[in-house]
């Protein structure tokens, strides 16, 4: 008769190998979310990059079809009007994007993980003009 692993059991390998992949060998499952809290924020800002730089693309979709870029009353809400996209964008961590215009164009700027302007690390702003910068 075979035997059935523990659900404890189970989640300490489950843990234990995740932590191994992610570069660190790890006993407790408690230390693995303190281990990879830093890593996860970062593939949240790198995710966050990724819905900018495509966020910019539909921006220029939309300026071929209307001519014009959207005014900052509508913002990013003009994408859902124009059938660009199902819903207005937001970063990684659920927060709304935001839409910016001036004389050298759109931008769009992420508020980082706490949605307030300015901050460090996880919290730090991410904008489209970073990105075009290599920022």
């Amino acid at each position: 008769m075979a035997r059935k692993m523990s659900p404890t059991l189970i989640a300490v390998i489950v843990v234990t190998a995740v932590a191994a992949a992610g570069g660190c060998c790890l006993i407790a499952p408690g230390i693995a979310a303190v281990v990879m809290a830093p890593k996860f924020e970062q593939v949240k800002a790198d995710t966050t990059r990724t819905i900018i730089a495509t966020t910019m693309d539909m921006l220029k979709l939309y300026r071929l079809k209307k001519g014009v870029w959207p005014d900052l009353q509508l913002g990013l809400r003009a994408l859902v009007d124009a059938k660009i996209c199902d819903q207005s964008p937001k970063d990684a961590w659920g927060n709304d994007l935001v839409y910016a215009l001036d004389e050298r164009g759109p931008y769009v700027i992420s508020f980082g993980k706490d949605g307030l302007p300015g901050g460090q690390a996880a919290d730090a702003d991410i904008t489209s003009r970073d990105e075009a910068q290599g920022q």
